[in-house]
């Protein structure tokens, strides 16, 4: 672990120490769906390996402040949230953030008079938000809400499958269910510098083949850019989704293994493409290669460090 940031390295303890029983080596295996082409590792975290993690992320100094702390970002980013619901929700809409922290990505919503509600770990939370508890059981039984969101959840479950089908119960009628992933596969298989944060790997046709498979007729399911908590420009799939019986019945039988291929190994034409639908993506990694590649150049660096950061940018809802 040399080298490591001090969270990355107590994250890093998780692994070794409680899910492998203070091992000193691990092996992760990536491991594809050849039907959907969702992507994990193996060995693969269980529901009571995930509680375990945080339970010791909760206790721990380095992470314990991740939930309840507010970051400069929260408010750009829960406008670009507001701004992606806006086409479907009223004056009287309800909304549930499930996983949501401390309510950060709600501020927007409820300065725009919505009323928001939130189920996540006990801690500070944001003014003006009702904190239900800390799982789907402590929601009183016949609350219903318009909208619930999952943002940025799902890449840490253990059960992804179960959480959304279960989800389902607690939408009104015609509700929605609004959901956002990382989109991490790309160019090389998705294991991160730490694989304990995130667990699940999707891309548009894993997650709509989960959304299916659970009871939900997808409407939307596509690549966007979204602002990341250090306020950079990262990539996602995000999914707008309605609880219906009939769509398991249409699961697609087509095999999505080529398309997550088709990301770890894209060709020149897939690479230019992403470039110019992400624009301010690709400005953000081109300025990181630049300052990674020259910034020890004197000349260049005054050059380079006049680049704009474009910090928290405007994006596309």
């Amino acid at each position: 672990m040399v080298g490591q940031d001090r969270e990355t390295r107590t994250r890093m303890s998780v692994l070794f120490d409680i899910w492998a029983d203070h091992a000193d080596e691990v092996t992760l295996t990536s491991i594809l769906c050849d039907r959907c082409g969702f992507v994990c590792y193996r060995p693969r975290p269980t529901e009571l390996d995930i509680g375990n993690k945080y339970a010791y992320l909760a206790e721990n100094p380095e992470t314990s402040h991740e939930i309840s702390r507010q970051l400069e970002t929260d408010k750009a980013r829960s406008d670009h949230l507001l701004a992606a619901l806006r086409p479907y929700i009223s004056a009287e809409s309800t909304i549930l953030d499930f996983g949501g922290g401390n309510g950060r990505l709600m501020i927007s919503l409820i300065e725009a008079g919505f009323r928001c509600s939130l189920i996540d770990f006990p801690g500070e939370k944001v003014h003006g938000i009702e904190h239900i508890g800390s799982r789907l059981d402590d929601i009183p039984e016949g609350r219903r809400f318009d909208v619930i969101v999952a943002s940025h959840v799902l890449e840490h479950l253990a059960d992804p499958y179960r959480i959304v089908r279960e989800l389902r119960a607690f939408l009104s009628h015609d509700g929605l269910l609004f959901v956002e992933v990382p989109l991490e596969i790309w160019r090389r298989p998705p294991l991160p510098k730490e694989p304990v944060t995130h667990v699940n790997y999707f891309m548009e046709p894993s997650l709509t083949y989960l959304l299916q498979r659970a009871g939900y007729r997808v409407s939307s399911c596509r690549e966007v850019s979204y602002i990341t908590e250090d306020g950079g420009v990262g990539l996602a799939i995000r999914a707008f989704a309605q609880a219906d019986e009939t769509a398991a019945q249409h699961l697609a039988t087509t095999d999505h293994a080529s398309t997550a291929h088709d990301l770890l190994e894209p060709n020149i034409l897939q690479r230019v493409s992403r470039a110019l639908r992400h624009p301010e993506h690709t400005y953000q990694r081109i300025r990181r290669q630049l300052l990674v590649r020259y910034g020890k150049t004197p000349i260049l660096w005054k050059a380079l460090k006049y680049l704009p950061a474009r910090r928290v940018p405007k994006l596309r809802p």
